[in-house]
Formats: structure tokens, sequence, C-alpha cells
């Protein structure tokens, strides 16, 4: 559902048909189908016109009908927590605990918020990252040596010919 424009685009690309009827009404007629088998494709149809089906969705597309229909946020995320996945959760909570994060979901995360919240929490995040990496090394950590940046020399390493 999520990427439904996408997949709905590569379809007609390639000419090609989804090998179940049911997905190809939900992408190219959905107004077509009263009813879906597919529990996942009949909430989302029903969520249009009902909050409670919003709730069986994932929550990255239960999050738009959330919008649409006017629900709060706060009584949205308590009720969509048992179907969100653990970075969902820590997206949806910003004071999360970074400390058992790996290193690229980490960064992930910091590069998704917003500018000036990154900007806000520059030293926790920093020093999040800098944990996580000394994690990720685990006993390697700082046995590479290399570049370190001073006062006189650019923030990016020099370029070796």
């Amino acid at each position: 559902m999520k990427y439904r424009t996408g997949l709905k685009t590569a379809l007609r690309h390639v000419h090609a048909r989804p090998a179940d009827p049911e997905t190809g009404d939900f992408l190219f007629a959905p107004g077509r189908r009263v009813r879906y088998e597919n529990a996942t494709l009949d909430a989302h149809r029903r969520a249009h016109y009902e909050q409670a089906a919003l709730y069986e969705l994932p929550f990255t597309v239960a999050e738009g009908f959330a919008a649409k229909h006017g629900i709060p946020r706060e009584v949205f995320l308590e009720r969509i927590a048992p179907r969100m996945t653990r970075l969902e959760r820590l997206r949806a909570d910003r004071a999360a605990d970074l400390s058992v994060m790996p290193l690229t979901r980490l960064a992930l995360y910091v590069l998704a918020l917003p500018f000036a919240e990154r900007v806000a929490r520059r030293a926790e995040l920093t020093g999040a990252l800098r944990a996580a990496a000394r994690r990720a090394a685990g006993p390697y950590a700082g046995s590479w040596g290399g570049w370190r940046p001073c006062s006189t020399t650019a923030s990016r390493p020099p370029v070796r010919r």
C-alpha cells in the first residue's frame, strides 16, 4: 500500500499484470470491489470511511488516514502502538533511548530528524553516534588511526594521490 503508485507505474512500464486479480483491482480499479479477501487490502478500503479500520493497517499507511480523519496524534499513537515496529516507535517517540540502536539505524534516525531538532540535540546525537560507532568497531575501535581534524586543516581528510 505504501508504494502503491510506484508499483502501479512499474507494472504499466513493463506491460505486466499482477498475478492476483485482487491486487490488480486494488491498484488499477480501486472502486470496483465492494470487499477484498485480503484483510489488509480490505482494511485499506474501509479506512477511507471507518476510523477503526485504520488500526489494522501498517503504521505509515494508517498515519495518513489518522490525519485525514482528524484523530489527535497522541490518541493515534496509543492505539497503533501494538502494530508499530521498533524503529517506528523510535521515530514517534523523540525521547527514545538512543544507546541501544545499531550505528546505521541511528544514523538514519538522525538524518530523518528535522534540521532544527538536529541542531538543538547536537551534543546528545553526536554522543549517541560515537558510542554506536565504538560498539560497531568492537575491539578494533581506535586502532586504525589516521586523519584527525585540527584548527588549521579543512573539515575533511586530505586527498591522497
